[in-house]
């Protein structure tokens, strides 16, 4: 996985709008910036998400949210 896609001064941008409130409801990702990354990939791919490496993980239980 390219995790350079996201440059560290970019991510410090965005990371504070994934942020999680203690009364948001569901489950808190583990790592957003990789998520944020697998977006990017796809993005520049033209890949559909199930289309992602494998080395971003299972996208299997996150299909229902796209």
């Amino acid at each position: 996985m390219r995790l350079d896609w996201l440059r560290d001064h970019r991510w410090e941008r965005i990371r504070v709008l994934l942020q999680v409130k203690a009364s948001d409801r569901g489950v808190t990702a583990r790592d957003n910036r990789l998520f944020v990354v697998a977006l990017l990939y796809a993005a520049r791919a033209g890949s559909p998400w199930r289309g992602l490496p494998d080395s971003y993980g299972s996208v299997a239980p996150h299909l229902h949210l796209l």
